[in-house]
């Protein structure tokens, strides 16, 4: 079996994380102990000469109140379309104030944080730049950030044979499957 490590160190630049760039360095191990045998190959997304200013023009309290109101405004983050005005939050976010650079590699400031809401289980990732309040991306974790801890059932092959419930009818309906006792 082979194992691998990898090894991303953090960047920084005047204290400041940056966000998605940087080294990642994949090693090949002989067995689970750290008996190396080799580098197998190192991705860079590295951006040298990052110099910008670090002081935000906005307050973490400022691009969360952006963030609560973009929430408002957009019905596909809302589920079942009702929020309360201002969202109730399950826990205040708490945006990280650091360094994003796009595509053209002209360095940003900015802040993350992941907005969690009571209502619906509303997760969403936001990148908001510190200085504009410009909303950089906002997306659910859940589908983009890999790995979620949950649990479920899975029925084989159906919810009806698994479980051996004789009582279960299906209501064939087009208009939406449902299992009725």
């Amino acid at each position: 079996m082979k194992y691998l490590t990898v090894f991303m160190p953090p960047r920084t630049f005047n204290g400041l994380p940056v966000f998605g760039r940087g080294v990642a360095v994949f090693i090949q191990q002989v067995d689970y102990r750290i008996t190396l045998k080799g580098i197998t190959r190192v991705n860079s997304s590295y951006v040298p000469n990052i110099n910008i200013p670090t002081t935000p023009a906005l307050s973490a309290d400022e691009v969360i109140a952006i963030a609560q109101n973009d929430t408002l405004a957009h019905p596909l983050r809302r589920p079942n379309g009702i929020i309360q005005k201002p969202p109730l939050f399950v826990t205040r976010p708490t945006p990280i104030l650091g360094i994003y650079v796009p595509a053209d590699n002209v360095p940003v400031l900015a802040y993350r944080f992941t907005m969690n809401v009571t209502e619906g289980g509303l997760h969403t990732s936001y990148l908001i730049n510190a200085n504009s309040g410009e909303i950089i991306s906002a997306y659910d974790p859940a589908l983009y950030d890999g790995y979620v801890t949950g649990s479920g059932r899975v029925f084989d092959p159906n919810p009806v044979n698994t479980p051996n419930r004789t009582d279960l009818t299906d209501t064939d309906s087009l208009a939406g499957a449902a299992l009725v006792e």
